[in-house]
């Protein structure tokens, strides 16, 4: 959330020193890229070996993906989930170029872009916990309409404070929706199943990233930014409507898990 903040006192700093400040950034990317490498090594214990025993499982075998596909709620989470990442990178991938259009300068997009990842960030123990009362449906649907709206927002009103409001809305969405998603996932899967479909999961969203950073910039030379955005709307109505129709008696039980 204060990296594009940081990158500009970084860049700041090696302008006054005689240091070309577009190349500075990335030595410190690489002092932070080992500062969490040494974290990550430290871990103890795994958290593997925090997640849920797995010792009554003995002998069950791993279903295959089609098994998991099967399943309305699995299907309905990883549609979410690519609507949501590609949503999110296609708005905010161009925003940058939007603002710069207006008049707004790196200070501007760097507080816009913060308050776009603190959305995503910040409120995902909020949402941890709220899932956890509520259910992870009521998650996924506010996932896509917090999306939607901010969506909205940025194509009606694309500049000024609004902007930044819009972009906050769309992280927020992006977090409930991907907190949901992985509690679903982590629902319908065992122990020894998890960490592939979460690990599918993550691979789906990078590819949705991936299309929607290269069609939202072809997209926004070509039609502009209201369209993006209101066509980014029209995907998120029907994975709300999908996630709708899912059933959940209560939170993180699926009426398709007993029935398997």
């Amino acid at each position: 959330m204060g990296g594009p903040f940081l990158v500009a006192a970084v860049r700041g700093l090696a302008d006054r020193a005689g240091w070309d400040p577009l190349v500075a950034p990335w030595f410190v990317i690489a002092g932070f890229a080992l500062a969490g490498l040494a974290f990550a090594s430290s871990l103890r214990p795994d958290p593997r070996d925090l997640a849920v025993d797995s010792a009554p499982l003995a002998g069950t075998r791993t279903r295959p993906p089609r098994e998991l596909f099967a399943l309305p709620p699995f299907r309905v989470a990883l549609i979410v989930t690519a609507v949501s990442q590609m949503s999110m990178v296609a708005i905010m991938g161009v925003t940058p170029v939007v603002i710069d259009h207006h008049g707004g300068g790196a200070v501007v997009v760097s507080t816009v872009i913060s308050g776009h990842l603190a959305g995503m960030y910040a409120f995902s123990p909020v949402f941890g916990a709220l899932i956890d009362r509520w259910g992870r449906r009521p998650g996924l649907v506010t996932g896509a309409l917090l999306s939607a709206s901010g969506a909205i927002l940025s194509a009606v009103l694309p500049a000024g404070a609004i902007l930044g409001v819009a972009l906050f809305l769309v992280g927020l969405g992006w977090s409930a929706a991907y907190v949901s998603v992985t509690a679903v996932i982590s629902d319908l899967t065992e122990p020894r199943e998890r960490a592939g479909a979460l690990g599918f999961t993550d691979v789906l969203s990078s590819t949705a990233s991936t299309v929607a950073a290269l069609a939202g910039g072809i997209a926004l030379e070509l039609v502009g930014f209201a369209p993006i955005a209101l066509t980014m709307t029209v995907l998120l109505a029907p994975a709300a409507l999908l996630a709708v129709s899912l059933r959940e008696p209560a939170p993180g039980r699926w009426e398709v898990v007993r029935a398997t």
